[in-house]
């Protein structure tokens, strides 16, 4: 099964949506269309790591078989109206159960709410990388729709692999943050 990892990176001085589609294409035109991206904006400066690990309708054998290279292009989607009257927060998030399973990795933990106010959209993000520092998996997992202020949620990651990467020698990154609605930006 084909495994797609890659990075979405903001060089310009505002924030922005990040939800969009990744066009796998050759020459002859769309091979494959696969969503990417979170609910939260990406800062300048940012780097999103991403995973794809679903192609449904796709038959691998199809990918091998295609005469001209392949080009990835990253297509943004609209921001959703009101989309600038959100501020990101960080969320606290801890690990707690890590486990191999088969081919992949299964991470356990739990993401809190620190703030006085309400969250929305809260992400969890966690980023694999092999000592070397080598992008080895990425997981944006949604952790429900709002938090309250104080409460607390659990999550649920899990990573394929790709070939060959033994899990023992991974270091993970892990994030987490949400939207808070910014009361002096409604108009």
């Amino acid at each position: 099964n084909p495994l797609l990892l890659g990075q979405l990176f903001n060089p310009g001085p505002y924030a922005y949506p990040s939800q969009g589609s990744l066009a796998l294409t050759t020459s002859e035109g769309l091979v494959f269309l696969a969503p990417v991206g979170s609910p939260l904006p990406l800062l300048p400066g940012e780097t999103l790591p991403f995973a794809v690990t679903d192609f449904a309708g796709l038959d691998p054998g199809t990918l091998q078989a295609l005469a001209t290279p392949l080009q990835l292009r990253y297509l943004p989607a609209l921001a959703p109206p009101g989309w600038h009257r959100f501020e990101r927060r960080p969320l606290t998030a801890q690990v707690l159960f890590i486990e191999p399973l088969g081919s992949g990795l299964v991470l356990r933990g739990v993401v809190q709410n620190p703030h006085p106010i309400p969250i929305a959209s809260p992400t969890v993000s966690i980023t694999l990388t092999d000592l070397e520092g080598r992008l080895r998996g990425a997981s944006l997992v949604p952790a429900g729709s709002a938090l309250a202020p104080g409460e607390q949620t659990s999550f649920l990651a899990l990573f394929r692999l790709p070939s060959g990467v033994d899990p023992v020698e991974l270091e993970f990154d892990l994030r987490a943050a949400g939207l808070a609605l910014v009361p002096w930006l409604i108009r």
